[in-house]
């Protein structure tokens, strides 16, 4: 019988749990390689373990700095906290972040839409004063509201249709949410929903528009720059914008502890 032969019948013959001394022992360099990895790890967990300890401010702090030209002269002021959340006694930037917690984008619709429902016709004034909705006039109060999201169109889905009824009109957004991908969605399509959701939407509609599209996103990548240029109506809207003029909406006291929490992930991931 063969070595290989005669090995392959010792292994097969052993039992659950019996040692097995078949395969050579480490070298010294990879027992070395693998102490340096783990000390590498131990380093890297110590620095994170570290860093969630330095508070939220110091971090907010590194944040508005490296963003300074693009937020403007309001970061030099002495109150970095109330340029971003206006005077509320308390917003998103308050909660303690989850840095492990990734979200795809239905992950972050489906919640928001249900936050929005939670908090009634002022949270969705609030959210919609937020986008900004451009060229729409928006009452001061809704009578009803409703926040759907994953809305069934031709070819696609959107990802959020919210709307406010005052009287017999309708106002509110068709939002297609983005992370990281590119815009190839069916703009024309859910611009559709939109309108049969009694959404006057600018150069789709006759008359004062009364619902926003808007595309909300990270960034602006070439992409999305011309296919907004071929669907009219459309426009782009940045997170951080958004939500920095959201934290200052919801500042009247249309918040909730769950919320925030929610939204500080989402300033994180988009920010």
């Amino acid at each position: 019988m063969s070595q290989s032969a005669n090995k392959a019948a010792r292994m097969g013959s052993r039992t659950l749990g019996e040692p097995c001394d078949d395969y050579p022992a480490p070298s010294l360099r990879e027992q070395l390689a693998l102490a340096r990895r783990s000390r590498e790890t131990a380093k890297a967990n110590a620095l994170r373990r570290w860093a969630d300890k330095i508070g939220i401010d110091a971090r907010d702090a590194s944040w508005l700095s490296s963003r300074r030209e693009l937020l403007g002269a309001g970061v030099e002021s002495d109150a970095p906290r109330r340029f971003m959340t206006g005077e509320g006694k308390i917003s998103a930037l308050d909660v303690e972040p989850l840095p492990w917690l990734r979200m795809t984008e239905t992950q972050i619709t489906r919640p928001m839409a249900d936050f929005l429902n939670d908090g009634g016709p002022a949270r969705m004034a609030a959210f919609l004063r937020a986008l900004p909705c451009a060229g729409v006039e928006l009452p001061a109060a809704f009578d009803t509201s409703l926040a759907r999201a994953e809305v069934t169109a031709v070819g696609g889905r959107v990802d959020l249709l919210v709307t406010g009824r005052t009287g017999s009109r309708t106002f509110g957004a068709a939002i297609e949410v983005k992370i990281d991908s590119g815009l190839k969605n069916p703009l024309g399509a859910y611009a559709a929903v939109a309108r049969d959701a009694g959404l006057a939407v600018e150069g789709r509609s006759k008359g004062r528009p009364t619902g926003a599209l808007v595309v909300l996103a990270r960034s602006s990548k070439k992409s999305t720059r011309q296919r907004l240029s071929r669907n009219s109506g459309w426009k782009f809207v940045h997170w951080s914008g958004f939500l920095r003029r959201f934290e200052r909406e919801l500042a009247t006291g249309v918040d909730d502890e769950d919320f925030r929490a929610f939204r500080r992930h989402i300033w994180d991931r988009f920010t």
